[in-house]
């Protein structure tokens, strides 16, 4: 599914997010095919364990490599945010997310990179959500190499339907910027026809576009 997605936004990057828009994958060719590859290695073992006469039986190393590592990372890690009461706050809602980010540090292992979006949940607390390798990809830097921009991709399915979530992140002088589009499909070969966020009740209360200074 990554690839298709880079494909998908290579081409109609314009159409999804407007004209004026600035989004350029910035995913090589053969990190694209990496990415691809150790999502299956990690995930079933490898492409080579599937179809012909005499598929391969994988003994799931780069699961256990990669499980391993997060293990060893995060065995004696410590997260302590103090100094005053906006700090304690942001610490209470912080240790959750470090008591489980074994599992989260895995799959970076696994797809060499993962990325922490902070968010509000309904209710108004700060929650951590773990991107993983092949559910984003950068689209801007700026002079210095630092990641300015990225869309971060999501999808359910409901019956026979396909829905599709694309989210538009940029922080450009002082502004943060977010975009998001649903789209719906009857295949996973297109993204499909856009269609409000509504549709997807968990998505409902999502904002289309967000501003904010940073």
């Amino acid at each position: 599914m990554f690839d298709r997605l880079l494909f998908w936004l290579r081409e109609k990057a314009r159409l999804l997010f407007g004209e004026n828009t600035t989004v350029s994958v910035s995913v090589s060719d053969s990190m694209e095919n990496a990415i691809v590859l150790w999502a299956q290695m990690y995930d079933s073992g490898g492409p080579w364990c599937h179809g012909g006469k005499n598929p391969l039986h994988s003994l799931g190393l780069p699961k256990s490599v990669a499980s391993e590592l997060a293990r060893l990372t995060t065995l004696e890690m410590e997260c302590l945010v103090s100094g005053s009461a906006r700090a304690d706050s942001i610490n209470t809602m912080l240790q959750p997310f470090i008591a489980d980010l074994r599992t989260p540090v895995e799959y970076g292992c696994a797809l060499g990179g993962i990325l922490f979006r902070p968010f509000l949940d309904a209710e108004g607390r700060i929650q951590i959500d773990a991107v993983q390798g092949d559910c984003f990809c950068p689209t801007r830097f700026d002079s210095s190499g630092r990641m300015t921009g990225a869309i971060f991709y999501d999808h359910l399915v409901r019956g026979n339907r396909i829905y599709t979530r694309l989210e538009d992140h940029e922080f450009s002088g002082s502004t943060y910027s977010v975009t998001v589009k649903a789209f719906r499909s009857m295949t996973s070969a297109d993204l499909g026809i856009e269609v409000p966020l509504t549709d997807v009740p968990e998505w409902a209360a999502i904002s289309r576009t967000l501003s904010f200074p940073a």
